[in-house]
């Protein structure tokens, strides 16, 4: 049942009535809408999606938010155009490079096969960034390195500069260039 509060003034309400409206508060707003039971498609192809997000979103989770001015986090809030929050700016930013699996797959190439994969691998497992598992939600596993692979990859993509400079091209970066990278995500 929903509840209402001065309903005809539509100041407040929020629940659903029967299985036709639902009201709720939103971005400082009370709206409402047509009651929906969500879908979860699990097709290959929205799997393959949920999976280069999830493996974006480990990024954004293993960076901490109150670093200083020269930290990864504070350059892309500062890089972010006015209508998009940092997080939304970056994951955007690198998921439009690598949407294509056919693209996907060559980033996944390119971190396989670079000189100082382990550098990834080691500066991942320091942030405590974990692979993700095929399954239910997932096409195919991603390792931790190539999820902070792909974080340094979008980085470089939006030519961000905070203590490592991230627009040098990735085949290039050594490991010292890597855990630099890595420590950007962190406060100390």
């Amino acid at each position: 049942m929903a509840k209402t509060i001065m309903p005809l003034l539509s100041a407040e309400a929020s629940g659903k009535i029967a299985k036709s409206m639902v009201f709720f508060y939103w971005k400082g707003l009370n709206v409402v809408r047509k009651y929906t039971i969500p879908a979860n498609p699990r097709s290959v192809d929205m799997k393959s999606v949920r999976t280069k997000l999830a493996a974006l979103g480990k990024n954004i989770a293993a960076m901490k938010t109150d670093a200083p001015a020269d930290k990864i986090v504070t350059v892309l809030k500062a890089a972010a155009p006015a209508n998009m929050i940092w997080n939304s700016y970056f994951v955007k930013s690198a998921l439009d490079q690598i949407k294509a699996d056919a693209a996907f797959t060559a980033a996944e190439s390119a971190y396989t096969s670079h000189t100082c994969k382990d550098g990834f691998d080691a500066s991942a497992a320091d942030l405590g960034m974990s692979d993700i598992l095929p399954g239910v939600a997932f096409s195919q596993t991603v390792s931790a390195g190539f999820q902070l692979y792909l974080g340094a990859y979008a980085a470089q993509k939006l030519a961000l500069v905070g203590t490592t400079n991230y627009g040098a091209a990735l085949s290039s970066w050594v490991t010292k260039d890597i855990t630099s990278f890595a420590q950007d995500y962190t406060t100390a």
